[in-house]
């Protein structure tokens, strides 16, 4: 399969695969409601999993050879993390994880919130789609494993998010069908972000790991600021040690796929972290 093929089909993968929560959501919100909070500590894990042992080894590599050095990595991950924290202030927080419970609380405080809220909340997954495509396809272009990783790590976090935006909406009077539709459009914004930076790739490939290091940002903004202090203050005394163990468990499955995989990358290619420990 082509470089091209490898970033369209994934993108549209990590976009299908991210709203089948929220459509299993519209059928069984009891059940599902109850999974979410081990799907937020699991792509907790994956996340921060991948970020450290795949996109920064390798956009520290990617700098070393193009003729930059780690300041200007650590630079782009700061443009990364301080980015995200900008448009999720912009747009009233793109993630709304703890809001699942609209859809099965009547009382929930923030039912009866304006017409707005889930409109605004689907422009905000929309731009975080598109952001997710790219860096689906720039994790592509600097190697399948990490780009498959990376696609793991996208889907991960996006299914509990995906799981509470379908909440806002239908606790807001949205039809189901206007929900699925919206939301699949949504995601096809992912494909277009993969692509887009896979016709750039030429320009890029000299600064290729500064969108590298920008999506680890990102995905360490996500688990750091976003989903892990909602852990500990969902969280109750006797299921700590679940959750510890889940979050482990999206560790351990990042770099033990990592291991598995690491035989299709070419001997000249930079090592990712878990490589080098395999090695050591």
């Amino acid at each position: 399969m082509t470089l091209f093929w490898q970033v369209v089909l994934f993108s549209l993968l990590g976009g299908i695969f991210s709203t089948t929560g929220g459509v299993v959501l519209l059928a069984r919100p009891v059940t599902l409601r109850k999974l979410s909070f081990w799907l937020l500590t699991f792509a907790a894990g994956t996340l921060l999993s991948v970020a450290f042992f795949d996109l920064l080894p390798e956009a520290f590599a990617n700098a070393d050879e193009s003729g930059y050095v780690a300041q200007h990595v650590l630079q782009a991950l700061f443009g990364g993390l301080v980015g995200l924290f900008v448009i999720e202030g912009l747009l009233f927080r793109i993630h709304h994880h703890h809001d699942d419970t609209l859809i099965t609380n009547p009382d929930h405080p923030h039912r009866d919130e304006p017409l707005h809220t889930p409109i605004l909340l689907a422009i905000g997954d929309s731009i975080h789609n598109f952001v997710d495509g790219v860096a689906i396809g720039a994790a592509f272009l600097a190697g399948a494993p990490v780009g498959f990783l990376t696609t793991l790590a996208v889907v991960a976090h996006e299914v509990p998010q995906e799981i509470s935006e379908f909440s806002v909406m239908a606790a807001s009077g949205w039809s189901n069908t206007r929900i699925i539709i919206v939301n699949l459009l949504s995601s096809l914004l992912s494909t277009v972000g993969a692509i887009a930076i896979y016709f750039f790739r030429d320009d890029l490939s000299s600064i290729l790991w500064a969108p590298i290091a920008i999506t680890a940002g990102i995905f360490i903004y996500i688990a750091v600021a976003d989903i892990m202090p909602q852990l500990y203050e969902e969280h109750h005394r006797d299921r700590v040690w679940k959750m510890i163990v889940v979050f482990l468990a999206g560790v351990v499955l990042v770099y033990g796929m990592g291991v598995l995989i690491d035989g299709q990358k070419t001997e000249t290619a930079p090592d990712p972290m878990y490589a080098i420990l395999s090695t050591a």
